[in-house]
């Protein structure tokens, strides 16, 4: 309840910058916990992450070439949760990008992460032709109406051949106003990267919520 209150008191309606505020102050409270769901328990929350990133990484060697992935971006890194076994899995060169300095300063250094500060609207990484774009809950937390210019930044940030992975909460839409993460039908997000060919190749639980995971074609 106190949570939802601060929460209010730092904004009311899902302006980029009162979502910046929510989050810088989440992370401050939180640590990089803050970047996970809060439903998962501090004490299982490594394990949680190291089991979903053997299960996604299963996933995606299911379906991309790795040895031709070698320009990965991490949309939304966070802490950095899942960077550095990007960079190890793939053998790749990784950008990490995030608007919350607090949680790239709790993230781990590896040789081959470069992680940035992003500053919507400016663009961090417009010089990269990403082989793999990587978004894990990231877009869920992001208002509706400035995902249309954020998709074409990361359309155009892909490499010709290049494969953009989303996994998002999905779900009835849910209102946005006074909250801080926005649930949407799988078919939201499909046509949000229409351009691209995004499908959904499964949907599961995690932690108790519908889940979808895309890949573009």
């Amino acid at each position: 309840m106190i949570n939802k209150l601060v929460r209010l008191l730092l904004w009311r309606s899902p302006s980029p910058s009162h979502l910046l505020k929510y989050w810088r102050w989440r992370s401050l409270r939180y640590g990089p916990r803050s970047a996970a769901n809060l439903a998962c328990p501090k004490e299982e929350l490594q394990a949680f992450l190291d089991t979903q990133k053997k299960e996604l990484l299963h996933l995606l060697d299911l379906h991309l070439k790795k040895d031709k992935i070698r320009l990965i971006l991490d949309f939304g890194c966070g802490p950095g949760f899942f960077s550095t076994a990007l960079a190890e899995h793939f053998q790749a060169c990784v950008t990490a990008i995030d608007p919350t300095k607090p949680l790239l300063r709790k993230a781990p250094p590896h040789p081959r992460v470069s992680y940035l500060l992003y500053q919507p609207p400016h663009w961090p990484a417009t010089a990269q032709n990403f082989d793999l774009i990587w978004i894990r809950h990231v877009l869920a937390g992001i208002p509706a109406a400035q995902l249309p210019a954020l998709a074409q930044k990361l359309i155009q940030s892909l490499s010709p051949q290049g494969k953009l992975f989303l996994c998002e909460k999905t779900g009835p839409f849910t209102p946005e106003k006074g909250d801080y993460w926005f649930q949407r039908p799988a078919a939201f997000y499909t046509e949000l990267f229409k351009d691209i060919h995004l499908q959904p190749l499964k949907t599961q639980k995690e932690l108790g919520e519908e889940v979808t995971l895309f890949l573009s074609k």
